[in-house]
């Protein structure tokens, strides 16, 4: 049903082009963990710093999506402005299908840009823009335009960046399509670093389904328990923090400057040992 290799885009910043590079190895990586895991691996350099134009700013999709529900979040890896180490975070959107839809499992990025620029993405698209007249703009009013700019709607994703990430911020995340972020370790610093302010991803070509009375017959139950089940309740309810607590149980929680793993706070309220 999906491809037996990753087709993963390499965007030099610098040079203003890529190249689209096959990549064996999708037996054996789970998810966009997974392959961002393995392109940060190949690409990604351990001794030079965060900011260093070399180091890469990944985004990379799992080989489902697109093909059953809630399979759309984006894994962006990178080194971390923080605590200077490898990095991930996770983002929801369209960004995910957009990747799908352009015929790609992952987007390396490297190098910077010589002007405040936006990267355009799709299926045929590989193109630096020049858009310093939104450097120092906030989210909302550099998304707005950014809709303006480049139509499509649907499968179209935009990330972008505010001041924040402009000033290199430790805490500044990437802000796609409006409602959803990669809010974890700074990945907006590392795009600031790049002169890049923003990534428009046109998933404006096609993938082909399996054409099985099977595969059909699974994504109707995989739909009917998410809708008519109480298995997404927590989500419903209270959403990402009703998670807080399990992860502190299983030590799993990072906290104080991420130099522990669970709260001490949180077990007495919760009565946890």
């Amino acid at each position: 049903m999906s491809r037996d290799h990753f087709r993963v885009l390499l965007f030099d910043l610098a040079a203003a082009q890529g190249t689209v590079e096959t990549l064996d190895g999708r037996d054996s990586v789970a998810g966009g963990s997974g392959l961002a895991a393995v392109l940060f691996n190949t690409y990604g350099h351990s001794q030079k710093p965060w900011n260093d134009p070399e180091q890469p700013l990944i985004f990379a999709i799992g080989p489902l999506t697109g093909y059953f529900p809630l399979m759309s979040k984006t894994v962006c890896a990178f080194k971390s402005p923080y605590h200077h180490q490898y990095a991930e975070s996770h983002g929801g959107g369209r960004s995910a299908l957009a990747l799908q839809f352009a015929g790609l499992d992952g987007l390396v990025i490297t190098g910077r840009a010589k002007k405040p620029s936006c990267l355009v993405v799709g299926s045929q698209a590989r193109e630096l823009k020049d858009v310093h007249y939104l450097w120092c703009m906030d989210v909302q009013k550099s998304g707005k335009m950014l809709r303006s700019m480049f139509a499509g709607s649907g499968h179209r994703s935009i990330l972008r960046i505010g001041p924040a990430g402009e000033h290199g911020s430790a805490m500044a995340g990437i802000n796609v399509d409006t409602y959803r972020h990669f809010g974890r370790l700074g990945a907006g610093a590392v795009m600031g670093a790049k002169n890049l302010k923003a990534i428009v991803l046109q998933g404006d070509g096609n993938f082909p389904l399996e054409d099985s009375p099977g595969y059909a017959k699974l994504f109707q139950e995989v739909y009917r328990q998410l809708t008519a089940t109480d298995m997404m309740r927590k989500y419903h309810d209270l959403g990402t923090p009703v998670n807080v607590s399990v992860l502190n149980g299983i030590n799993a929680l990072p906290c104080r400057k991420l130099q522990h793993t669970s709260d001490p706070d949180i077990q007495r309220i919760t009565g946890e040992h």
